[in-house]
């Protein structure tokens, strides 16, 4: 799951859950973020290239629209970032399997924004 203002905080972040049946009744959160660093600074740079790109092309535009293009573009990293976290998910069930975790059969992943 992405995490709304991470975005605004100029940084590419998931965030991750463990649930269970029972979730609503735990203490605490399995849950761990996850920042796409090595992401981060191309991020940057293709939206500072955006940037001056659109600069040209609409006469006078504000930097408050200039903020509008940073969502959108964050869409396709986002989305490189869901198609790396389900290509793992293989490699995270064998290591919940293996480290002893009692889990809920059948355990699922669900994705979300």
């Amino acid at each position: 799951m992405t995490t709304p203002y991470a975005l605004w905080l100029d940084r590419l972040e998931l965030r991750i859950d463990a649930l269970d049946d029972t979730f609503y009744l735990d203490t605490a959160e399995a849950s761990a973020y996850y920042r796409a660093d090595f992401l981060q600074d191309r991020f940057r740079k293709d939206l500072e290239c955006l940037y001056e790109k659109a600069r040209p092309r609409f006469i006078r535009i504000q930097n408050h629209e200039l903020v509008r293009i940073r969502p959108a573009y964050a869409e396709y990293y986002y989305s490189l970032l869901f198609c790396m976290t389900e290509s793992l998910t293989g490699l995270i069930r064998e290591t919940v399997a293996g480290s002893g975790i009692e889990t809920v059969e059948p355990l699922e992943e669900y994705y979300e924004e």
